[in-house]
């Protein structure tokens, strides 16, 4: 069974179930997708009166995602620090680090960072996330002395891949949640988009000082399980939004690192 959008190719009925992302969502090693098959998102950009738009249609839809504040417009920041190679291979999307990311995540000044790896596969994405401590972060990630750790699976990718951090990134997110026949569904907007060079293993606790990277427009993602549900169909229909590619990753790097070290990642990667 499947649903139709404009402009999108209908997504198969099939198994799994999405969990809702956020601070103390998730257990230990755990991944967001029930089952490991993962959820199926689309992006759209939206301009800021689209944006006014689809949050005055989630309010009456969807219920607030519960880490939202009222005071925090039901929203709340979000804090990364994304890892590459020193070829930037992720970036360039080199065969072994095509449909995965790696990133440390704060939930505002929250202690907690959570260590992930977020990944696609068939057009599913998976998330598998491990909270520690931002003060043991540093040491556990590098000194590598505890082998009963939880987060060991994200060290071995560390120094296996060799990856290391690359950029800050910043953003305010209005999250709501809600139910379909399919399933649980997560609808996010993400805006004040902000980017820098990372400063060594250091994930930012507030929002970045440097200039918004979308001045006009904000980044709209549609999050279910199974078949696109009747729900998001209509609003993609009524507000005639128009789906998008993005990265925040990517459009980060391109922002805050410089041409020469981009192209020579690029050369190195094709030798």
């Amino acid at each position: 069974m499947s649903h139709e959008v404009d402009g999108l190719e209908p997504f198969q009925s099939g198994e799994g179930c999405w969990t809702r992302s956020g601070s103390g969502s998730d257990d230990s090693g755990s991944v967001s997708a029930l089952g490991g098959h993962g959820v199926y998102e689309i992006k759209f950009l939206v301009t800021e009166t689209q944006s006014c738009a689809v949050q005055e249609w989630a309010r009456i839809h969807l219920q607030h995602d519960p880490h939202a504040s009222a005071e925090n417009g039901y929203g709340y920041s979000v804090n990364s620090l994304y890892l590459d190679t020193p070829g930037f291979d992720v970036f360039h999307r080199a065969e072994t680090f095509r449909q995965r990311k790696f990133r440390l995540r704060r939930y505002g000044c929250e202690d907690v960072i959570w260590m992930e790896l977020k990944s696609k596969s068939t057009g599913r994405v998976n998330k598998r996330r491990t909270p520690i401590a931002a003060a043991h972060l540093q040491g556990k990630i590098i000194s590598g002395e505890d082998s009963n750790w939880d987060g060991n699976w994200f060290r071995a990718h560390v120094d296996g891949l060799g990856l290391r951090p690359v950029c800050q990134v910043t953003y305010q997110r209005f999250a709501c949640v809600g139910t379909s026949i399919f399933g649980p569904i997560r609808l996010t907007m993400d805006s004040q988009l902000r980017c820098q060079p990372a400063n060594g293993w250091t994930v930012p606790s507030e929002p970045l000082a440097s200039d918004a990277l979308l001045h006009d427009r904000q980044i709209l993602e549609l999050k279910f399980c199974d078949t696109i549900p009747i729900l998001f169909r209509d609003l993609i229909r009524d507000l005639r939004l128009n789906i998008a590619t993005f990265s925040k990753y990517r459009q980060s790097v391109e922002a805050s690192i410089a041409f020469n070290r981009l192209l020579a990642g690029l050369n190195s990667a094709g030798e």
